[in-house]
């Protein structure tokens, strides 16, 4: 049987958004995982750059996107009528990857399996075009792939930047505190321990940042979409907290003070949540206020 047409761009732009209702999209992520065509529009449509060079363009898709989500909850079915079909070709699933360390160095394959970063950090570069670029210290390592998935990384310590094309199958990271699954993007993904905790123990906050494009991130049972501007922050057992990249008004000054209850009632999660969503926003008054409440009489 033939497949049936793609689903409307402001449909699949919803389901980037977290605007459509489960099983719906679902439906739509997996027709973007499966259309190279319809990928790379979304991935487009939610580049800032993009928008900015169509700004009428943006708003109607927005308007449109929210639209058809509504309508989507109402009907009860949004995708009835297309199928979800792959196309552009079978997954092409990938178990190596050439490294290149910081300084230029080439240490040739790393494959499943392997621990890959040096820790001085380094560029991991695949077949298909995806670049994993690990900070300095980060343990990263390709891992198998799974179903529906083309290439999966496990990231245990550190942070990586990760530009990955729009082809068949998803890309996936995984970490100790919580997973993200890519389509085509540009993003970043840090771990860090908890306020309090000593060097060297393990992580207990994960932080994602996209710049371009749509990703998933998951853990216990919970997910957040996350599309261009966007962060992610999460803490061992909990769900996926969703951030503008840039602050809104009182942002700043709710997280400050969240941060300050946390610390005085002895809240290590609490304060390991805010301290990250506040050094995400502005790094320095993150470090200026955690000097202020550290040492209240050095600040004076």
């Amino acid at each position: 049987m033939e497949p049936g047409p793609c689903p409307d761009l402001a449909l699949l732009a919803a389901a980037c958004d977290g605007l459509l209702p489960g099983p719906d999209r679902e439906a739509a992520l997996a027709h973007l995982d499966a259309c190279p065509a319809c990928l790379s529009q979304v991935s487009a449509a939610a580049s800032g750059a993009a928008w900015m060079e169509a700004p009428a363009r943006r708003r109607g898709l927005r308007r449109r996107a929210g639209a058809v989500a509504a309508a989507a909850i109402l009907a009860g079915s949004a995708l009835a009528g297309w199928a979800v079909a792959r196309r552009g070709g079978a997954i092409d699933p990938i178990f190596e990857g050439r490294l290149v360390a910081a300084d230029g160095e080439v240490l040739g394959p790393r494959i499943a399996g392997d621990t890959a970063m040096p820790r001085s950090g380094g560029t991991l570069a695949f077949r298909d075009g995806t670049r994993a670029v690990a900070d300095p210290g980060s343990v990263l390592r390709v891992a198998s792939p799974g179903d529906g998935e083309r290439l999966r990384l496990d990231l245990d310590a550190g942070g990586v930047r990760m530009e990955v094309p729009p082809v068949p199958g998803r890309v996936r990271v995984r970490t100790p505190v919580g997973d993200v699954t890519v389509l085509g993007t540009r993003f970043s993904v840090r771990l860090a321990p908890g306020f309090g905790d000593p060097p060297g123990a393990p992580p207990r906050y994960l932080g994602v940042e996209v710049e371009r494009g749509c990703v998933a991130v998951r853990a216990n049972g919970h997910e957040v979409l996350l599309s261009a501007g966007h962060r992610a922050h999460l803490l061992s057992g909990g769900a996926p907290i969703r951030q503008a990249a840039q602050a809104q008004d009182g942002d700043l000054s709710r997280i400050t003070d969240r941060l300050g209850d946390a610390v005085a009632r002895g809240d290590r999660d609490g304060a390991t949540l805010a301290l990250e969503m506040l050094r995400a926003l502005d790094p320095e008054l993150a470090v200026r206020t955690l000097e202020r409440i550290l040492d209240p009489e050095g600040g004076r």
